[in-house]
């Protein structure tokens, strides 16, 4: 902010009407939130100098800055014309304006079109690929040390942080282009300064719900900072990414715990954050060096992702992953068989969102096949349109049994399929794309932490221990850290401290020791 003060001389005379308008609304903002212990926008660099003229302020204060997106027709003249949806094979080959332009891509403030995209994909796009970034919040390391989200970890703050939200670009299928959003976090120093060449997690969100307004960016003041403040006050960045189809919609949905789209997005956020280290707004902040943590859905994303990392990011080195309460560890609990006269839970309203994604992902069975009449009509529109509390909520009140769900002739076939020891004839697409969701057999090359609380009834302790046995050979070292007080939530605060020194270890070169956990492991896979 004080940069503007020592500018004001030599450029108040030189700035138009709505740039001083912008201007004066600046220096508000930046008061008010330097005062409450948040963030400051600060003097934004042009071009990685810092704002010395006046030609700096007006770029701030116009398209570059402060007023951060482009107008629709700069959008348009960098752009070729592509349809969101279009394989890169398809792209026209001849020479467009480059972009994004020269120059840095600069984190402005919050606007209201953040989650309007373009309507086409840059040239020269890549999965990676930033468009957009604002700057929506942070914390100094005396307020985030004094969190009790923080200090669960024990510990000191060493570090604040800023938060940014930013839009994408990931792919799906393979050289599909498509939009994704993501929260970044990087660590600051009490100067101010972004710590550099920081190693970035990849933090992966539980179970939200199936529409785009469910992605975490929408609200980013809840629900993840338990996952990420003990990491943030210790100097490692954070990249939460919405995953595919949340944050930003998609023509099929949310592909909820479908292995690749999942996969390809958390890990394309990756590469947005090294993105805006390289070319844009956090130059040097973050290095090549990643760790992935995820809960429950997260923990699938997490582990999935360990496991097909060195395909996807050749150019990164994985460190370590942790994953708390990981679905689908073990794809027998998904195939059945399914009885007419199971009653309807919250477990069936992960069950029955998770078939409606694969449906739709793998252009399955139309819904009158395996959905009764009712079942059909009311709950595919819902679940793109509510959140998971209200989608559970909605079934368990209008649906007393699976009978009331599910066709005879579905439920039928799971009983036949029998967890895939039967005959799977007629059961053949959910059997291929629900083994196809099961974390990988394929062990990560990095040390890995599975978390677990015996009291868990979303995610079995014997599922995560099949995630285990397939990896015991072939993976690098494979810890288990099991709670027998802890259930599917409150196992994250009961295992920080545990968990943070086996970190550490892996942040310091080391192979981790055995975690110092109440028990190390887990129950036997059936």
């Amino acid at each position: 902010m004080w940069s503007f003060v020592r500018l004001w001389p030599c450029c108040l005379s030189r700035l138009s009407p709505q740039t001083l308008s912008r201007l004066t609304r600046y220096i508000a903002l930046s008061a008010v939130l330097s005062f409450t212990g948040g963030w400051s926008l600060g003097c934004s660099p042009a071009n990685g100098k810092p704002c010395t003229d006046c030609s700096d302020a007006g770029e701030l204060l116009t398209d570059g800055g402060l007023e951060a997106e482009p107008s629709d027709a700069r959008w348009d003249e960098q752009l070729t014309p592509i349809t969101p949806d279009a394989p890169l094979s398809e792209r026209k080959t001849e020479r467009g304006p480059e972009y994004p332009p020269p120059g840095p891509i600069r984190c402005g403030a919050p606007t209201r079109t953040f989650y309007e995209p373009p309507a086409q994909f840059p040239s020269g796009a890549s999965p990676g690929t930033v468009v957009k970034c604002e700057e929506i919040g942070g914390r100094t390391a005396s307020t985030l040390g004094a969190d009790l989200r923080f200090s669960v970890g024990g510990g000191v703050a060493r570090y604040g942080y800023r938060l940014f939200r930013i839009l994408y670009v990931t792919q799906y299928p393979k050289g599909t282009l498509r939009w994704a959003t993501a929260l970044l976090s990087t660590p600051v120093e009490p100067k101010g300064n972004c710590r550099t060449n920081a190693a970035i997690a990849m933090v992966g969100h539980g179970t939200m719900g199936m529409a785009p307004q469910c992605g975490p960016s929408r609200f980013p003041n809840f629900g993840l900072h338990h996952l990420t403040f003990p990491l943030l006050g210790r100097g490692i960045a954070v990249v939460s990414p919405d995953f595919l189809g949340l944050g930003i919609g998609v023509p099929e949905g949310h592909p909820y715990l479908i292995t690749k789209p999942t996969v390809w997005s958390g890990l394309d956020s990756v590469r947005a954050a090294r993105y805006l280290a390289e070319r844009g707004a956090l130059p040097g902040c973050v290095s090549k060096k990643v760790l992935l943590f995820g809960h429950s859905q997260g923990g699938q994303a997490a582990l999935a992702s360990a496991s097909m990392f060195s395909s996807y990011l050749q150019d990164y080195q994985l460190l370590g992953t942790v994953a708390w309460g990981p679905a689908f560890g073990d794809e027998r609990l998904w195939l059945g068989p399914f009885a007419p006269t199971f009653k309807v839970t919250t477990a069936t309203a992960y069950f029955l969102a998770y078939l409606l994604a694969a449906q739709r992902t793998g252009k399955g069975p139309a819904l009158s096949q395996w959905l009764t009449p009712k079942a059909a009509i009311r709950i595919s529109g819902l679940l793109d349109t509510v959140c998971f509390a209200e989608w559970d909520s909605f079934l368990r009140s209008q649906f007393s049994t699976f009978q009331d769900i599910f066709t005879s002739s579905f439920l039928k076939a799971s009983t036949a399929c029998n967890a895939g020891k039967g005959d799977c004839k007629s059961f053949r697409f959910w059997r291929d794309v629900i083994a196809a969701s099961q974390i990988p057999a394929q062990p990560p090359l990095a040390p890995t932490l599975l978390v677990q609380g015996l009291l868990d009834t979303v995610v079995s302790a014997t599922s995560v221990s099949c995630i285990a046995k397939r990896w015991k050979s072939g993976t690098k070292v494979t810890h288990a850290c099991v709670y027998p007080q802890a259930n599917h939530i409150s196992i994250i605060s009961q295992s920080w401290k545990a968990i943070l020194p086996w970190i550490a270890q892996i942040l310091a070169g080391k192979t981790p020791a055995t975690p110092a956990c109440p028990q190390t492991k887990l129950p036997v896979c059936p």
